[in-house]
């Protein structure tokens, strides 16, 4: 699959192909997978499930999603678990950071 190329305005189709390699990821799980553009280059991942979803488990899944399609302009993603009720009120939140062009988990920055 070729990059997401989120130059200028992002364009719709760019997030719709996010959306849908993350939700491949997803594999034996019903998730709905939402992304929005906020400022600066921030990608904010939305996941919605019936069942409970493991945030490290999730964070991984969008790390190794976005690393194989390697979208332009983004440097760091939040990746929210939302309430299938309220989708702006986030049940947690993980981070990614872009480092030496791989997203990682923004927690093992200092580490690396």
């Amino acid at each position: 699959m070729s990059s997401a190329n989120l130059q200028g305005t992002t364009r719709k189709d760019d997030l719709s192909t996010i959306t849908d390699v993350v939700k491949q990821g997803f594999t034996n799980q019903e998730v709905r997978v939402e992304a929005e553009m906020q400022s600066a280059g921030v990608l904010w991942i939305k996941l919605r499930a019936a069942q409970s979803l493991d945030a490290q488990n999730s964070l991984n899944i969008v790390a190794e999603s976005l690393n194989n399609i390697k979208p332009h302009e983004i440097t760091s993603v939040r990746i929210s678990r939302v309430s299938s009720k309220n989708h702006t009120q986030p049940i947690w939140d993980r981070y990614l950071a872009l480092k030496q062009g791989k997203f990682i988990d923004d927690m093992k920055i200092g580490r690396c």
